[in-house]
């Protein structure tokens, strides 16, 4: 899954080199912010509990960016969101099939990445690739328990902090890449600067697992993260 990104990110790359004789004088510094939906999905081993199905569910982000520009079609873009991913745990057992676990997992992002930009003077499209490095900032855990008695199962709603072990990583990194649309509003009075908005999807993918397991088990976990941001920029 995460070649076939690489190879479509590569192919659109081909793509903007071909248009190259068609870019504009970019802004040089921007300056922005953004609010985003995301969606986490969770790669595992199959080493750890068979009777487990992990499931993946929305967040959100929020977070700025700083982009540079060196050429008119070659930009450095870096930002710095907070991102909310989270998903679920479910027991596969019939007798205890309401058994689940939400894990609401907040990150610290820090990607760094090269923007490839293309197309006219207001309407620009972009084509993202970097790496990131995150910081596992908080979680919290809710869902439904179990506990039983020699004649009854019992279920009990919970919610409650994590605390993070010596099982967790929570420094990691990863790779990311995506695509991008933004249209530029030049200042009225023909002065240099204006407004930009501007619409991303980004994949994010971790290099390491978040859960290094314990001394009698492995039990790698990696999260993929799908971001749409929408944002608003001012340039100089």
């Amino acid at each position: 899954m995460k070649v076939s990104y690489l190879k479509n990110i590569a192919a659109i790359l081909l793509c903007w080199m071909t248009m190259g004789a068609n870019a504009q004088e970019q802004p040089k510094l921007v300056l922005g912010g953004q609010l985003g939906w995301d969606y986490t999905t969770i790669d595992r081993t199959g080493m750890g509990r068979l009777d487990e199905t992990y499931v993946p569910i929305s967040g959100y982000s929020v977070g700025f960016q700083v982009r540079y520009s060196l050429l008119d079609w070659l930009a450095i873009r870096a930002d710095f969101e907070l991102m909310n991913r989270s998903y679920t745990m479910e027991r596969n057992l019939p007798s205890i099939d309401p058994v689940r676990t939400k894990y609401h997992n907040d990150y610290y992002m820090l990607p760094v990445m090269a923007d490839f930009s293309f197309g006219g003077k207001r309407l620009r499209g972009h084509a993202y690739g970097g790496v990131y490095g995150a910081f596992w900032k908080s979680a919290r855990t809710m869902g439904t328990t179990f506990w039983m008695t020699d004649y009854h199962i019992y279920y009990e709603e919970f919610e409650e902090k994590r605390q993070f072990n010596s099982e967790d990583r929570r420094l990691i990194g990863g790779g990311v890449t995506g695509l991008g649309l933004s249209y530029i509003f030049p200042n009225k009075d023909g002065s240099r600067g204006g407004n930009i908005l501007f619409l991303d999807a980004l994949y994010y993918y971790d290099f390491n697992s978040h859960h290094k397991g314990h001394s009698n088990l492995s039990d790698p976990r990696y999260l993929s993260t799908l971001s749409v941001t929408f944002g608003y920029a001012i340039y100089f």
